[in-house]
């Protein structure tokens, strides 16, 4: 490429001719945009400054974010509502029960081991079984010959068994205590003479513990929701949990309309059991049981239950050969009548247990409810 000579610009050459010679952008504008970048800068740091009208909802977020508290500073501001007494319970019962498993799943397993070591060595008897599981625990002051052996080799599921029911019994203790601040426990504690005799306190804490606060909005409208919370409700003319022959189990167990929870109903079972041995003090709900079993045996003396009694005969082939000899003759077993009773004093007290609340809490101011029918 040859460099230019005095000809190329002479001015002798018409403008014409020459080779166009492209304009180059101004430096200033580049300058404006460079000049730009601080002012936004600014802009942001500073919420005084004067926002760019592109940028102004951005900017604003930017600036509200800045003046909001922090939400741990706006947490540990506001002090949580302590628990209540109900809410206590419930959550140390629901540890008592995972205790109560644990500790009875080690139980078997101990006591499987028992038998394993009996059946090697050929001494697998119901004594031998007995005195093997006493000589482990120490429960007796009892001695075998294959304890030692047992000890060695097991001590680990031993020793965790031990810890287990020691942390169990202080939890139940606990709980006995905390029950005892409940506006119901004076009523609940009514039933026997001198605390001898009716539910215990350890009864209280399961029944709250299962069924929760009674006095919540919404929840226990009526008693009859307490039933079925218990696993004592009527669906479709049967018993809540008995879904009939052929009714798959996991339909009329926990997810099916049943909702039926073997683990309450063993609660609820249980306090019938006390009020029911509770009898030598005349309490009034064994004198409800004794005088609803006699109806009830009146009335399977009279045939009255021989529509049932014909329809359990077609539905358990497998039941006991008394149970169908009474079946046939149009008749329930004595077991039956005295279950049915049981069932119906256990309601009734889990109908007295719901009015004592609204009348413990103030929602009801008819101490009158509680009298008995």
């Amino acid at each position: 490429m040859r460099k230019r000579t005095k000809e190329d610009a002479s001015p002798s050459v018409p403008a014409s001719v020459r080779a166009p010679v492209a304009k180059r952008k101004p430096r200033a504008k580049s300058t404006a945009v460079k000049a730009a970048v601080p002012r936004k800068a600014v802009h942001v740091s500073s919420p005084t400054a004067p926002a760019p009208s592109g940028d102004s909802n951005r900017v604003r977020k930017a600036a509200s974010r800045r003046d909001r508290p922090s939400s741990v500073a706006h947490t540990s501001s506001v002090s949580a509502a302590p628990p209540s007494t109900i809410d206590q319970v419930i959550e140390k019962w629901r540890l008592r029960v995972d205790l109560h498993r644990a500790e009875k799943k080690l139980t078997l397993q101990i006591k499987a081991i028992c038998r394993r070591v009996l059946v090697a060595s050929d001494k697998d008897t119901a004594a031998e079984r007995k005195s093997l599981y006493a000589a482990i625990f120490g429960k007796r002051q009892t001695k075998h010959a294959l304890g030692l052996s047992v000890l060695a080799t097991r001590r680990a599921l031993i020793e965790g068994h031990k810890q287990i029911e020691a942390e169990r019994l202080a939890v139940e203790e606990q709980l006995s205590e905390m029950v005892t601040s409940l506006p119901i426990s004076p009523w609940f504690f009514s039933h026997g003479k001198n605390g001898k005799g009716g539910p215990k306190a350890l009864s209280l804490a399961a029944l709250v513990g299962e069924a929760g606060d009674i006095t919540r909005t919404g929840i226990y409208t009526g008693p009859a929701k307490l039933w079925k919370r218990m696993g004592l409700a009527v669906h479709e003319g049967r018993r809540q949990g008995n879904g009939g022959p052929g009714a798959p189990s996991a339909l009329y167990k926990a997810f099916g309309p049943h909702a039926y929870n073997k683990d309450r109903r063993s609660v609820a079972w249980n306090i019938g059991e006390t009020l029911i041995k509770a009898k030598r003090f005349n309490d009034g709900y064994y004198r409800v049981y004794a005088a609803q079993k006699l109806k009830y045996q009146t009335k399977n003396a009279e045939g009255g239950y021989a529509e049932r009694a014909a329809k359990l005969l077609k539905e358990c082939p497998g039941a006991s050969a008394a149970s169908k000899k009474a079946w046939k003759k149009g008749q329930l077993t004595k077991g039956h009548i005295a279950g049915m009773a049981h069932r119906y004093m256990t309601k009734r007290f889990l109908r007295d247990y719901w009015r004592a609340w609204q009348v413990a809490v103030g929602l009801s101011g008819k101490p009158e409810l509680l009298a008995a029918e």
